[in-house]
């Protein structure tokens, strides 16, 4: 009974950690946003549903929504770096959410 105890802390883990990284990915860059880049980005409910439902696309999706538009060049040329940097933030929060998992079904002593 207590090595099932063990595995259900980690499949919690494993679960909520991604979720909320990319829900404080999104948060912290929506703090430093004006008003106008503001108003393109998800409204807060909306927001949360996105992340649990949708994970790390969230944040691809969040970075390329509100960083740009389809109205010039330039405004395509934001949104393509909007979509990079939100890329490199979904994999990042999933590599530290990898690595927080592995240590802790080690410390655990919970084969993955």
């Amino acid at each position: 009974m207590y090595d099932d105890a063990r595995e259900l802390a980690l499949l919690l883990v494993s679960w909520a950690l991604p979720a909320v990284l990319c829900f404080g990915v999104i948060v912290f860059d929506e703090r430093g946003m004006d008003a106008e880049r503001l108003a393109t980005a998800w409204p807060p409910a909306s927001r949360t549903l996105a992340v649990l439902m949708f994970g790390p696309l969230a944040v691809i999706f969040h970075f390329a929504r509100t960083r740009g538009s389809f109205r010039s060049l330039r405004g395509v040329a934001r949104r393509l770096g909007g979509f990079a940097m939100g890329l490199a933030l979904a994999a990042a929060a999933l590599v530290v959410s990898e690595l927080v998992i592995s240590g802790l079904a080690w410390a655990l002593g919970v084969p993955l």
